[in-house]
């Protein structure tokens, strides 16, 4: 299992006293495998990321053998290259930060990503179930040996980020969710999604104390997952039925693949599927592609900004601008 967190912020801005929070939270397609050398290509806008954004993260500790956890002991500016493997991935939080950042660049931001490759909703990210929803909001995880790193959970983040920015005003704007890939893979989990899903929103509106809070769900693709087509029911059942929720769709995005048949999928050019698999990439039919987390960082962005279009259809997504992805 694969941890990424990164914390994204905005150094204080004299004029500016309001501070806006974002989480991005999920599982390996939020943590992200979009290819860095490829990004420029896909969305040259990208060259340039809004300045005032600023991320604290170092990706590479382990605390055990198969959890990643990264320091928060450094602020650097926000740069390509924190996903699933840091240096060579990125996930959605780029473009999302360079449309965030440029609609709102009169307030100070503060974007929070903890996403957690291969972890299911049922009882990973439960409350009281395995740690994985008290170490997003608390920063405990009861599961984990004792680890060496200092993260204080949302609250205590921003209630700190608040403080050393001195910001007169906060809000918890939105709360992104890309999950429900592993619940795809066992009926009953699946059959169960929606009422976990509902639970989960529930406790995160009650424990950040926001009723609210718009809560923004990536619609899995039909991907691998024997049962995806009933989670991606579930999803778009859970917003139909709670206000303020809404759905993202991704049906169009594409993946990479575990091999070199470009008739069917692609890797990176360069990269062969033995090196895919020798360096732990992850390039797979389970992940989206480049410009699928790029596509996917604008839609999340889109859907804040106006509501409206995730109503819309997922033709409407697609990259037909630069000013409308």
């Amino acid at each position: 299992m694969k941890i990424i967190m990164i914390v994204l912020s905005f150094i204080a801005i004299a004029s500016s006293k309001e501070l806006e929070v974002y989480v991005l939270a999920g599982q390996s397609n939020m943590a992200g495998h979009g290819w860095l050398n490829e990004i420029l290509s896909f969305a040259p806008e990208l060259q340039s990321l809004p300045s005032n954004v600023h991320i604290i993260s170092e990706t590479d500790r382990y605390v055990s053998e198969n959890i990643g956890l990264p320091e928060f002991d450094e602020t650097i500016s926000l740069q390509r290259g924190y996903g699933e493997v840091t240096g060579f991935l990125f996930g959605p939080e780029l473009s999302f930060a360079k449309r965030i950042g440029e609609a709102k660049n009169d307030k100070q931001i503060l974007i929070i990503k903890v996403s957690f490759g291969g972890t299911d909703l049922t009882n990973q990210w439960k409350k009281n179930g395995s740690g994985l929803y008290e170490f997003l909001v608390y920063g405990t995880m009861s599961e984990l040996p004792s680890p060496t790193y200092e993260w204080e959970g949302i609250l205590n983040a921003i209630s700190r980020i608040k403080s050393e920015l001195g910001c007169d005003k906060i809000t918890l704007s939105s709360f992104i969710w890309m999950q429900g890939e592993s619940d795809a893979m066992d009926v009953t989990t699946a059959e169960m999604y929606s009422i976990n899903l509902k639970a989960f929103i529930k406790n995160i509106r009650t424990d950040l104390a926001k009723d609210s809070l718009p809560f923004v769900i990536g619609k899995i693709s039909s991907g691998p997952w024997p049962f995806g087509p009933i989670v991606r029911r579930m999803q778009q059942f859970t917003a139909s039925e709670i206000p303020n929720v809404f759905v993202v769709e991704t049906d169009d995005l594409p993946h990479w693949c575990s091999s070199q048949d470009e008739n069917t999928c692609r890797l990176p050019s360069g990269l062969t599927s033995i090196e895919n698999l020798t360096y732990g990439y992850g390039l797979s039919e389970c992940h989206y592609d480049t410009e699928a987390e790029i596509s996917l960082g604008y839609r999340f962005a889109n859907c804040i900004l106006n509501p409206s279009l995730c109503k819309e259809r997922s033709r409407v997504y697609r990259f037909i601008t630069p000013n409308f992805r």
